[in-house]
């Protein structure tokens, strides 16, 4: 196969841990049939070998070869650059692409770091991500290598980390990142690359001739078959897992957490807030950070350094001393016992914030039982206000029409919609309406009293008549 279809066959179908952004540039120009057909592999320069006679000292030839490999003479610190685009295997596509940075070759390049016996290496990521195959485990290999090695791992976001380089970014025991960076991408892509259509448009049929059912992802009119994509899924969803898994880890996350950011890339600051990275530190600051951490003023991401000092990275000298390590031991005791009291004062607090919530449910209760007796109390009253102004009222009527008449309680029931002030009239007319009555009654020689007045004025007329009759017949 030829090493630009290789690249074709690395970038289209496959699961890739990058984002879409990263992804475009390298889709657009595979997908050129023209590129796609010119596309070569740049030959890898063979490095010259070092050879001490070509330096003027031993100390030159020294600093030169800890250099060629991104460790800084003067401070034994290394770099581990993590850019571009990232793959597997080691190999650079020619300019008219992009460079290409390989899990291989960074494994190879630590592995010769440690072996000098550095104590510290920082990580200098910028890239979109790359290919998911090989990633975690290149990058867990380092990490294991690190801590066998007690060698410091220190990450510095100085642009971009997402997808396959976020995956690497994670390893570090710090991360720290430029605030204008942005982090995250914890998902899988895949790109699928189908050139049917193409072909037909230019007038080029495409036949298989093939055994084995599977053999081909095509149909028979040359589109992917059902079966060839659910697989491919099943192979993004167990890299998905794999990737949120690996996060989680090294990040100290739960996977929930790590998920529900939904391959999001965030901004420096909130990658901070959701534990993406540790520190926000302009590069300014960060090389700061270094040298005091060095006791070394030198920036320790150069890589060529001009100064002349005297090769010092004898491993013993930069082991932990025993008073250090008694520090260490008796901080970690001391944060044990603060460990231990925050636990008992957490379940001392519980244990308050239980009873209040039970003390808070009896007075919500009681508060409930008070209303409701107010409501009923007020309803009584009310009520009682209510049977004392009618029992009033009937002994108004009383006064008018007698006690032993139904009609105080009647006309009381009967005109209870009106305020006191028109009762008092209408107890007034009644009262004028009945000694109306009593004197045409007696008028005509019949005596009556209230509670002899008629109900109605027909009554009343009919009794007032026979009264005159009577009187008449007299």
């Amino acid at each position: 196969m030829a090493r630009g279809q290789n690249i074709v066959s690395k970038v289209f179908n496959k699961p890739q841990l990058i984002t879409l952004e990263g992804l475009q540039p390298i889709v657009d120009y595979l997908a050129d049939p023209q590129r796609s057909a010119l596309l070569k592999l740049a030959k890898q320069e063979e490095s010259k070998p070092l050879l001490r006679a070509d330096f003027n000292s031993d100390e030159a030839y020294q600093k030169r070869r800890l250099s060629s490999i991104g460790i800084n003479p003067n401070t034994m610190v290394a770099t581990l650059e993590i850019k571009d685009t990232l793959v597997n295997r080691e190999g650079q596509l020619n300019a008219d692409c992009m460079e290409l940075t390989s899990y291989e070759g960074l494994k190879k390049t630590f592995k010769a770091q440690v072996d000098e016996g550095i104590s510290h290496c920082v990580l200098m990521v910028d890239s979109s991500g790359g290919e998911a195959y090989g990633c975690f485990e290149a990058a867990n290999y380092v990490q294991k290598l690190a801590k066998e090695n007690s060698v410091k791992l220190t990450a510095y976001v100085d642009g971009l980390s997402a997808s396959a380089d976020f995956a690497w970014t994670a390893i570090a025991d710090e991360v720290i990142a430029n605030p204008m960076s942005q982090i995250g991408s914890v998902g899988v892509v895949v790109q699928l690359y189908n050139n049917n259509r193409m072909l037909k448009e230019i007038g080029i049929d495409r036949s298989f001739v093939f055994a084995g059912g599977n053999k081909i992802p095509f149909n028979a009119d040359g589109d992917f078959t059902e079966k060839f994509i659910n697989d491919l899924q099943e192979s993004v969803n167990k890299s998905y897992e794999k990737f949120v898994n690996h996060i989680a880890t090294h990040r100290n996350m739960s996977v929930q957490a790590v998920r529900d950011t939904q391959a999001s890339v965030y901004d420096a600051d909130v990658a901070l807030t959701i534990g993406f990275v540790d520190k926000l530190m302009e590069v300014e600051d960060f090389e700061n950070y270094l040298s005091m951490d060095s006791s070394n003023n030198t920036v320790y991401f150069n890589n060529t350094v001009e100064q002349s000092t005297t090769l010092k990275h004898n491993k013993e000298t930069q082991t932990m001393s025993e008073q250090n390590v008694q520090e260490q031991v008796a901080s970690v005791e001391e944060l044990t016992a603060q460990l231990a009291t925050a636990k008992t004062d957490k379940q001392s607090l519980e244990t308050q914030v239980t009873k209040l919530q039970g003390d808070l449910s009896k007075v919500q209760s009681d508060l409930s039982a008070s209303v409701l007796a107010k409501v009923h109390a007020e309803a009584e009253l009310t009520k009682f206000k209510a049977d004392a102004a009618h029992n009033a009222r009937v002994e108004q009527l009383a006064t008018v029409f007698g006690a032993d008449s139904e009609k105080p309680q009647m006309y009381a029931t009967m005109f209870a919609s009106l305020d006191a002030e028109a009762f008092g009239k209408v107890v007034s007319d009644f009262q004028a309406s009945v000694k109306t009555q009593e004197q045409s009654m007696e008028e005509v020689g019949h005596s009556a009293s209230a509670s002899a007045i008629a109900e109605t004025p027909e009554e009343m007329l009919l009794k007032q008549a026979q009264a005159r009759k009577a009187k008449q017949k007299a």
